[in-house]
């Protein structure tokens, strides 16, 4: 099965085969550059801030410098979700600790029933730099994304965030809900797919 990136498409249930390895993580950094040895996505909810970047061999970009994913200071983590759209290693605090879960998916297998979602982001204005571009809203909103040359407005172009929302039925009552959910990638509401 191939992923649909379609304007009209923003909502959809596919079949693919997701699986959910067990991993030992004593470096994270060792980790990342192991899971992740191309470019991924990383989004970051900080204490103090949230960030949206681009990390390679497990060094965060910003802007034109790399930075050691350990520029991330684990005192000021809530989560952090790094990404490309066939697997995602998301790290979140839970009673103090840091736990990870990785997930990994093959879109032309089967077994799992998932529901493919895309969010449009708030933004209607767009800065272009040279290797990111700031989205703006007229209300104050800001979002850095680390993708030059982003077209947005506030009609038919748009910046969405996409996911894919694991189904699970319960065996009684054949209640279906969602049990996981991940970060696919980021995408333009014309086609075009960042990350």
């Amino acid at each position: 099965m191939k992923i649909k990136y379609h304007h009209n498409e923003n909502l959809y249930m596919t079949e693919l085969d997701s699986t959910v390895p067990e991993i030992d993580i004593t470096d994270y950094n060792e980790t990342i550059a192991n899971i992740f040895p191309q470019k991924a996505c990383v989004v970051a909810w900080m204490y103090d801030r949230v960030f949206i970047r681009m990390i390679e061999n497990g060094d965060i970009l910003f802007d034109t410098n790399k930075q050691p994913a350990n520029c991330v200071d684990p005192d000021y983590l809530r989560q952090m979700r790094i990404f490309t759209k066939d697997k995602e290693l998301y790290l979140y605090r839970s009673g103090g600790k840091i736990k990870h879960r990785l997930r990994e998916d093959n879109f032309n297998g089967a077994g799992t029933q998932a529901v493919i979602a895309s969010q449009v982001l708030f933004g209607t204005r767009a800065e272009k730099k040279d290797s990111e571009t700031i989205i703006t809203e007229v209300r104050g909103t800001r979002l850095t994304m680390p993708f030059p040359n982003i077209n947005v407005d506030d009609n038919q172009q748009r910046l969405m965030l996409q996911t894919v929302n694991y189904v699970d039925f319960h065996e009684e009552t054949c209640q279906a809900s969602y049990v996981d959910c991940r970060f696919l990638g980021f995408a333009h509401s014309f086609g075009k797919v960042y990350c």
